[in-house]
This record gives structure tokens, sequence and C-alpha cells, in this order.
């Protein structure tokens, strides 16, 4: 059988698709390598060529990732106040991270929150440091916080 044509409509869906699985389901990139999973995707269309772990890093990973972001903008552009949150964490492998999540109402009167970023940190950085230029600055919503909440949870 042949394979989709790089550019076919049908491929291009299906590798968003991937990244999609990947992303929410957050599996490593090299699912795509998995003997498993080739076999299960074969199966299910024949035609289908899985992208590479490369083509997901270098291309659609980004690609979803920006489009996330203009849809994130989208939304909370009709908001004129939000509320950050942090909590700052230490994983099973004594990692440290620190989760920044936004909280707002949307035109319909309906709570959404959104996790905006999950950082990496060192023992010696505080949240408040790390919370304002990496994802606020970024993410343009300097005007419209209206509250900044930090937590720290000792593990």
């Amino acid at each position: 059988m042949t394979p989709y044509d790089r550019e076919s409509e049908r491929k291009k869906i299906l590798d968003e698709d991937i990244a999609i699985f990947v992303a929410i389901d957050m599996q490593p990139l090299s699912v795509v390598e998995n003997p498993g999973f080739r076999r299960l995707i074969k199966s299910m269309d024949p035609r289908y060529e899985l992208p590479s772990r490369k083509v997901l890093t270098d291309k659609l990973i980004p690609e979803l990732y920006k489009r996330a972001k203009t849809n994130l903008k989208l939304l909370l552009a009709d908001t004129d106040k939000i509320s950050v949150t942090t909590d700052a964490w230490t994983s099973v492998s004594n990692d440290s991270y620190l989760g920044v999540t936004c909280h707002f109402f949307t035109t319909e009167l309906e709570v959404c929150s959104i996790t905006l970023d999950v950082l990496p940190i060192t023992t010696d950085e505080k949240a408040e440091s790390l919370v304002q230029p990496s994802t606020i600055q970024y993410m343009d919503l300097q005007s419209c916080i209206y509250l900044v909440q930090i937590k720290y949870a000792e593990t």
C-alpha cells in the first residue's frame, strides 16, 4: 500500500493528532519509535507513516505550542482581570518545580484555570522572581493581573 504523501491533508491531521497525544498524555517523544505503538498505528491505518522523534521535536510540538499560546492570548484578550497562583514542589527524585496557573472568568462568566508554565527551580530561587520575568511578561499578562498567590509545598 502506498503511504500518504507528506503534504497530504490526511498525513498532516494524523501527525498533529500524534503530537496532541504526546502532549496531553505526557508521552515520551520516543513513543513513535516503540514497536508496539508502531504496530498499533499501522494496523489502524496502513498508509500512515509515523513522524520521527526529530520531526515531533523540531516541528510538530513547537507548532502545537505556538497555536495553544495564540489561543490562550485570544481567550485572555477579553479578560481585564486574572489571578495567578504558583505552586512549588519537589518531586520524588528531588527535583524542584514551580507551577504557574492563571484563573479568570470568561465572557460567559465561567471560571477558567489554565496552567501557563511548569518551571524547574533551584533551591536558592524564589517563586516571585521566577514568575514575573519568565511567564507573565512572555504571555503579555502584566496589565491584567489582579492577584498573585505564592504557595510552597514541602515534601
